[in-house]
């Protein structure tokens, strides 16, 4: 398991490298310095990996308490890769909406009010 004294310490080398904190949760040190935090897992025999924010602006905490929620998931059947689709989905605005469409239906929305 990690620290966040060896995550700090964690240098770069020519080729990226991961260190594992258990469960699926590692961090990928790139060659330029960048510690991403990775879950990889299985899903329908399938391999899948995650992204979950760079190191330190996501802790060690965080990315634990993240990990636990897809493994959550996992255990009632769900993909988080597509549980993070649908998400997105649901937050995004329109598929095909131009800056300006929505430009005015916030113009529209204020001129109502």
């Amino acid at each position: 398991m990690l620290t966040n004294l060896a995550l700090k310490a964690l240098k770069p080398e020519p080729k990226p490298y991961k260190k594992s904190d258990g469960g699926g949760l590692f961090i990928l040190v790139e060659a330029n310095g960048s510690k991403l935090w990775r879950f990889t897992y299985r899903h329908k025999g399938k391999q899948k990996l995650l992204s979950g924010g760079r190191f330190p602006q996501v802790s060690l905490v965080e990315a634990r308490a993240w990990r636990e929620m897809m493994k959550h998931q996992l255990a009632l059947g769900l993909d988080p890769s597509e549980e993070r689709r649908k998400e997105a989905e649901a937050t995004s605005v329109g598929e095909g909406s131009s800056f300006e469409d929505v430009a005015r239906e916030w113009l529209e929305a204020r001129m109502l009010s």
